[in-house]
């Protein structure tokens, strides 16, 4: 009798250590236990598992365990805003920036730039490495760079990319796809072929974000929602296409991790599709702390998923019960932002509705003078976007500046400024 009473008190210990454990699956980082900013754009892992946060002004922050350590541009970061970060064959971990492109092995920062190298745009957005170790950059108006250690080569729409503005890279064998606002390209070495809106079922030219999982099939995330291309067949799932599905529309990020669950981030919340259904996460509805602006998602070697916000850190490990969803508060109309922001020469403007009605946008100057009437007409209840391209109503290319829209729809009325930087 008295085995049983120890076991059953083991069991209960075992039992409520399980569940303490499974409550500790969710986990938040934020400048307040490592961070060295709140908003992480990039998130990469060592063959070893240490993990490195590329942030908005705070420079890279490296998670060994539970230990974090910073690198700034006081440490010879070339600048603090980290938005792109990748490890490549040798260990070496390469960072993208705004103003060039930076490199550690683990002691020594080396900085590439439009005055010391071969990099046709110091803005990288996007950077992806190939399985011989070659490194490829996506730049801000200055096309597509191929490294391959020595030397430095550029493909631009004069070659046949269908814009030098490119958001997202990714590698498929020996093809990369380049995401851009005017659609999405692919090159072999050799040649390149573009998709459209025009020629192709891709639901909005702006790529945001590209995934290739394990079956070649391509996931590219858009300003208007998640289009899926494989054998040449092309499917679309948006607000167009399925009633609110992708109800945000602009998907920043996109993975499909080990279960085969599509994960894709908003700038207002999170969605995964497990093949068949779509499921759709906030602050208001789930076990989330923050929805805003999902830039970044990773799925690491032991299968715990980091989220990298507008706000903070989240991970996820593999043992975490599935997302909850519980009932959310009616929506109110409002303006998610514009992407990207500061743009050139065309940006994005995403905006939410709670019902269907007339709605009106306009481009206003920084004296408060009308330049661009956007929209004007009946609108459906839900999300929407709508591109600017930097012109006033006589097609007249505006020049750099602080401009706002103005949106209204009935009674309300919102503003948002942006900025055109040439």
């Amino acid at each position: 009798m008295k085995k049983v009473r120890v076991y059953l008190v083991f069991l209960i210990i075992c039992l409520i250590a399980g569940s303490l454990y499974a409550q500790e699956t969710w986990k938040n980082f934020t400048t307040d236990n490592g961070l060295p900013a709140n908003e992480i754009r990039a998130i990469a892992e060592e063959t070893n598992g240490i993990k490195w946060f590329g942030t908005e002004g705070g420079g890279v922050a490296k998670l060994d365990g539970d230990t974090w350590t910073v690198y700034d541009e006081k440490d010879g970061l070339v600048y603090n805003k980290a938005r792109e970060l990748v490890v490549d064959k040798d260990g070496i971990l390469w960072v993208g920036t705004p103003r060039g492109v930076s490199s550690f092995d683990g002691k020594t920062w080396t900085t590439y730039t439009t005055e010391n190298s071969g990099l046709a745009s110091n803005h990288i957005t996007s950077i992806e490495v190939s399985e011989d170790n070659v490194k490829w950059f996506g730049t801000n108006g200055g096309g597509l760079v191929r490294y391959d250690g020595k030397t430095f080569t550029t493909q631009t729409k004069k070659d046949g990319l269908v814009d030098d503005y490119i958001y997202s890279l990714k590698l498929q064998d020996k093809e990369i796809w380049v995401g851009t606002a005017l659609g999405v390209s692919k090159y072999d070495g050799t040649t390149w072929k573009t998709y459209t809106m025009e020629n192709s079922g891709l639901p909005s030219n702006l790529i945001t974000s590209i995934h290739i999982d394990d079956d070649g099939v391509v996931w590219l995330g858009t300003g208007s929602g998640v289009a899926r291309f494989s054998n040449d067949n092309w499917e679309v799932f948006s607000a167009r296409t399925l009633y609110d599905i992708l109800d945000t529309r602009m998907v920043l990020s996109i993975t499909r991790d080990k279960d085969n669950i599509l994960w894709c981030g908003t700038s207002t919340g999170l969605w995964s599709f497990d093949g068949d259904h779509w499921q759709g996460y906030t602050k208001f509805d789930s076990e989330l702390k923050n929805d805003s602006h999902f830039w970044s998602i990773y799925e690491d070697a032991q299968g715990t998923k980091w989220f990298g916000t507008a706000n903070m850190l989240t991970s996820v490990n593999s043992k975490a019960e599935p997302l909850k969803k519980s009932s959310a508060p009616p929506l109110q109309m409002k303006i998610t932002g514009n992407y990207p922001n500061p743009f050139n020469p065309s940006t994005t403007i995403e905006f939410y509705i709670p019902d269907s009605g007339q709605v009106g946008i306009s481009v206003y100057n920084i004296t408060g003078q009308k330049i661009k009437t956007l929209l004007a007409r009946e609108m459906p209840a839900g999300s929407h976007t709508i591109v600017w391209n930097g012109k006033d109503d006589n097609g007249v290319n505006v020049a750099s500046g602080i401009y706002f829209f103005r949106m209204q729809a009935g009674k309300e009325i919102l503003n948002h400024r942006m900025m055109l930087v040439k």
